[in-house]
């Protein structure tokens, strides 16, 4: 009948009925596993060159930030602990002091990476146990090499390297404050055992 409205057909919407009624849906369905997986898991970096291309909102949202502060991004807060920002100034500080490290790995681009300096490392038995190590924070963007030499593609990643530049620990991905108290206080321990051992020989 001309003029009539034609009649409409509606499909429930599950992943399987999207999926075969649009071409697209797969795509979609995917996407949003995918970002899940990211919100779970932290910020992962695969085979991809440390300096890849960013998402295209990625882009935006560096390009936005060149017009104004973001309004959704936290607030400065007063870092408590000291960071080096260079990985081999921090290697010499370790070697002359004699203390272990204790390396921050962050991209810029990684929400996780934003929000740990505001919470996980703002604890005070965090901060505290941190004044026994050199604390390094190293940039996925500028110091790619670094991160590549260190094997690390997630971020955030909390490294502990000992005095003779042995791996402790190591931690990757959005982290809570119970579990970096253990894995330092663990590190401490081990350090100062084999600071025991070390005088007993030489005695």
């Amino acid at each position: 009948m001309d003029g009539a409205m034609p009649e409409r057909l509606y499909v429930p919407l599950t992943s399987q009925s999207v999926c075969a009624t649009r071409p697209w849906g797969g795509i979609r369905v995917s996407g949003i596993v995918c970002a899940l997986c990211m919100l779970i898991n932290g910020c992962e970096v695969y085979d991809e060159p440390i300096e890849a291309e960013r998402s295209k909102d990625s882009a935006k949202h560096n390009s936005a930030s060149k017009l104004g502060p973001d309004p959704f991004a936290r607030p400065e807060t007063t870092r408590r602990i000291k960071f080096v920002e260079s990985y081999e100034t921090g290697l010499k500080r370790a070697s002359d002091e004699g203390k272990p490290m204790l390396v921050v790995f962050r991209a810029s681009w990684c929400r996780f990476s934003s929000e740990l300096p505001h919470t996980t490392l703002a604890d005070p038995q965090v901060v505290s146990m941190s004044g026994k190590f050199i604390c390094v924070l190293v940039d996925a963007d500028r110091d790619a090499a670094v991160c590549r030499a260190m094997g690390v593609k997630a971020f955030p990643t909390i490294q502990l390297i000992s005095t003779n530049g042995q791996e402790l620990e190591r931690m990757s991905g959005e982290m809570t404050t119970p579990e970096l108290r253990t894995l330092l206080r663990e590190a401490i321990q081990e350090i100062n055992v084999a600071r025991e051992s070390e005088k007993r020989e030489v005695f």
